[in-house]
């Protein structure tokens, strides 16, 4: 369970009907009972058939930062 996130960057670029979003940022997570900090970088890609439909993910990608 996500408790919080720290965005330290955050971007998005929008191509026709794709969108990119990049971002980095520590989140306070519950696992098991146990509260952990992960520093992530992150990248999420959407996509819509048009400007009247909603956007839909295609792809999503998380790495471990060190702290």
């Amino acid at each position: 369970m996500h408790n919080s996130i720290d965005l330290e960057e955050n971007t998005a670029t929008v191509v026709n009907n794709t969108a990119i979003v990049e971002e980095k940022g520590k989140f306070t997570v519950t696992v098991s009972g146990n509260n952990k900090l992960l520093h992530l970088s992150y990248g999420e890609v959407f996509t819509t058939p048009n400007s009247k439909q909603p956007w839909k993910i295609l792809a999503m990608h998380a790495s471990v930062l060190e702290h």
